[in-house]
């Protein structure tokens, strides 16, 4: 079991360093985008690897706390890990996603005027 968690929390892990060095999707939306809501879809996403990073290390931490057999020592420590792993991911990351979906769709009602054709 706990290879399989190394292995989730390697693919989260790559997934949040994409998000925070190499995407460059939302650079190209400048385009058509304002420059400032731009900046800040840029920020959103780099913020979002951020904690996509500390995400993946929360649930390795949490994977190798539980592959321990003295669970009786490390409660404190098991019980803050998984509770950061669900902040992290409910309250972080989704919310972040949503903030950039909003800011998608508000891009696609600001172009949907110029897309119609006769």
């Amino acid at each position: 079991m706990f290879v399989m968690a190394a292995i989730l929390s390697l693919l989260i892990a790559v997934a949040g360093w994409h998000y925070l060095v190499h995407s460059t999707a939302a650079n190209k939306l400048v385009i058509v985008e304002d420059e400032k809501v731009n900046q800040r879809r840029i920020r959103l996403r780099r913020v979002g690897g951020f904690f996509l990073l500390a995400l993946a290390a929360t649930l390795y931490i949490g994977f190798h706390q539980l592959d321990k057999d003295d669970f009786d020592q490390h409660d404190a420590v098991m019980a803050f890990t998984w509770l950061a792993v669900a902040v992290l991911m409910l309250c972080v990351v989704v919310v972040l996603a949503l903030l950039d979906i909003r800011l998608t769709a508000r891009l696609r009602k600001h172009l949907k005027p110029r897309d119609v054709r006769p």
